[in-house]
């Protein structure tokens, strides 16, 4: 009401826009409102630019600016979704910011200079307005919500990493570790807001992003040691007394999430008897053998990453603490973690929007429709809104429901309650009993859904300006071109958008496979964090789609945890190659090229992921010629390497056979 008050004051030509955007800039956190905020001022700067610069060029040739703003929204669109982050605000608002302000200013060119700059003033005193209003009263701090949510990711890895020692394992375990690999992303998202907090104490954005790799460092290493674990009991190994015993006590450590007694000198003790236990490799070293060297191998790492979590968490709560002297590489590591993108979707999104802009600007050029502008930029609303989701037309449906069933409220109001009152303080009292409910409701997620159209609905058909005027037929007909935009996107995006998961996912899982592909035949050693954030954030892609394409089988036996670890593996083995004689070197670039040859053609047939016998044997010779050829200190990181992607390849083969010979 702020922005509607300090609007009508200013003699803005639609002050109800800057209460518009009070609303659509609400966020449950305070940073949230000011990062949103910041971005969508830069998007409408850029998007009433635009109008300036395409209007009065084009005016003389409605058909050539229909098409020249239908493609900014579209080129505006496509970059926005190749970037998952907040700052995808600035391209999305500056694409259907041109067509909110150029569409209506076409009949009137000469002023769309001062058209654009009162909207961009319209923008930002509603953004100040939410800013303000959100950091005075009950204030919410992103900094409280990322503690609270590292907590509970921390405490349910650990859950996790206890369950892999143990061997507990159902399918709902499954399901929750599926679920914990997406809360990765929401974290790193989260902590993308950290900049705009404006608490004094803060923890930095280093201390955050280190943490959040070092989590996501413990999912693949948890299902790594219970590979291990199951592979150990099928081969038919019997843990001895010292074996046992250490897994106990890992396991005691890794479920004193909260307990300080349990110190970094505890790891290094643990680390240390997992270094004690480890088997000496050689040409006659059997399969079990090798199973355990990898287990306490990944051990070791489980033990130091769980160490590590602990410590920046201590970091994260005490801003002030300094980071010990073996974090800091941590610290300082390289901040690019990279989402999943799919730039085919994004170019089919970008082509539908472009479409249904062009349709109606069709009708309106066709019909002569006074109203047509009013369809063309909702259109553009709808088909930008709901561009991330596999299927928008869903979406945009319930926009036109909610937005449609917003209307008769504001006519009520237009034609019956407002022309019976006088003055601003009866205005924020007779709006009330709509805009107090619809807030409440914007605030929750399942209920933002409905109410948020509505809102747009009851709002921007009350169009309020500092002089009433209800005019029934220029309502009625704005009423209408609105009803057509929101059909025409509807429509278009039926055709030529909308996706189903089971098509969804199968892409997520041949990206990954390509990628795969790539790192198997990577010239330089690959990043370890930025493959497992790209692979974690497609795992949490597909657990929120495989439930509604549980129909189809090949795309359950995919199994894209096993992919993590097998990119893992990948990685370890091309840091540790370098350090073997040069016939193993050759030999793992056979298994690797060969696992490429692998991945390219599951990527290109969308089969079963089953792996060439061929492949077997060419890690079963390198694993040989690793052993047989190299230093004993330079063969276990190698070996371990080879005896997981042997597991996650071929779980079903039989034990590998040492050589009785070694091969030179």
């Amino acid at each position: 009401m702020a922005a509607l008050y300090i609007g009508f004051s200013l003699d803005l030509s639609r002050p109800y826009w800057a209460m518009l955007t009070a609303y659509i800039t609400a966020q449950p956190f305070s940073a949230t409102v000011r990062s949103k905020g910041t971005y969508r001022v830069i998007g409408t700067f850029f998007g009433a630019a635009a109008t300036v610069a395409l209007i009065p060029n084009l005016v003389d040739s409605p058909e050539l600016l229909s098409l020249a703003l239908a493609m900014w929204v579209g080129l505006c669109l496509f970059l926005s979704l190749l970037d998952r982050t907040p700052q995808s605000y600035i391209f999305l608002l500056s694409g259907y910011s041109a067509a909110i302000i150029g569409f209506p200013a076409v009949t009137a060119p000469q002023t769309i200079f001062a058209v654009a700059v009162i909207r961009v003033e319209e923008i930002c005193l509603g953004i100040i307005c939410a800013t303000i209003a959100h950091s005075l009263f009950f204030p919410h701090s992103v900094v409280d919500a990322l503690i609270g949510s590292t907590e509970r990711f921390l405490s349910a890895a650990s859950i996790w990493v206890r369950d892999a020692l143990t061997g507990i394992r159902t399918l709902q375990t499954d399901h929750d570790r599926r679920r914990l690999a997406a809360d990765t992303t929401d974290l790193r998202l989260l902590a993308t807001n950290l900049p705009f907090e404006s608490s004094g104490l803060r923890p930095s954005s280093n201390t955050v992003r280190a943490l959040q790799d070092q989590l996501s460092l413990l999912l693949p290493l948890a299902t790594a040691v219970e590979d291990r674990l199951e592979a150990l009991q099928n081969a038919g190994y019997e843990p001895d007394a010292e074996l046992r015993d250490l897994i106990a006590q890992i396991d005691r450590f890794a479920g004193a999430t909260n307990q300080p007694a349990i110190s970094l000198r505890e790891a290094q003790r643990l680390s240390g008897l997992c270094n004690a236990m480890q088997p000496a490799l050689d040409v006659a070293s059997n399969w079990q053998t090798l199973l355990k060297a990898s287990l306490l191998y990944r051990l070791t790492q489980l033990i130091d990453t769980l160490q590590d979590c602990r410590d920046l968490r201590a970091m994260m709560l005490n801003p002030r603490l300094h980071a010990p002297r073996r974090l800091r590489p941590l610290l300082r590591a390289d901040s690019d973690r990279p989402l999943h993108l799919d730039y085919g979707l994004a170019f089919r999104s970008a082509f539908a929007a472009m479409v249904a802009i062009m349709v109606c600007c069709a009708l309106w050029i066709g019909l002569a429709w006074p109203e047509g502008a009013v369809a063309a930029l909702f259109a553009a609303i709808a088909c930008s809104f709901f561009a991330t989701q596999d299927d928008p037309a869903m979406a945009i449906a319930n926009f036109l429901i909610y937005s449609t069933l917003a209307l008769p409220v504001a006519a009520l109001y237009l034609f019956l309650i407002l022309p019976a009152i006088d003055g601003f303080p009866l205005l924020a009292l007779v709006l009330a009993p709509v805009l107090l409910p619809m807030g409440y409701f914007i605030g929750d997620a399942q209920k933002a859904q409905h109410a948020v159209p509505f809102m747009m609905g009851f709002v921007g058909s009350l169009s309020l300006t500092e002089t009433f005027n209800a005019d029934f037929a220029s309502f009625a007909n704005t009423s209408f071109g609105q009803i057509v935009g929101f059909s025409v996107a509807l429509v278009v995006t039926q055709l030529l958008r909308s996706a189903s998961p089971q098509w969804s996912s199968w892409r997520i899982l041949r990206t990954g496979w390509r990628e795969l592909a790539a790192l198997a035949q990577a010239k330089k050693v690959p990043n370890r964090l930025v493959w497992t954030s790209h692979m974690l954030d497609r795992l949490g892609l597909l657990t929120a789609r495989l439930p509604l394409a549980a129909t189809d089988e090949r795309l359950a036996a995919a199994d894209a945890l096993n992919d993590l670890r097998i990119g893992f593996n990948v990685v370890d083995l091309h840091e540790a190659k370098t350090k073997v004689s040069p016939d193993a070197q050759r030999a793992i670039g056979e298994m690797l090229r060969g696992l490429g040859q692998h991945f390219r053609s599951l990527a290109a047939s969308k089969a079963t992921p089953k792996a060439a016998p061929q492949l077997l044997k060419r890690l079963d010779t390198a694993i040989a010629k690793v052993i047989a050829n190299s230093p004993q200190r330079e063969v276990l990181s190698s070996v371990v390497a080879l005896t997981g992607l042997r597991r996650s390849l071929f779980p079903q083969a039989e034990s590998y056979q040492p050589v009785s010979e070694a091969p030179l």
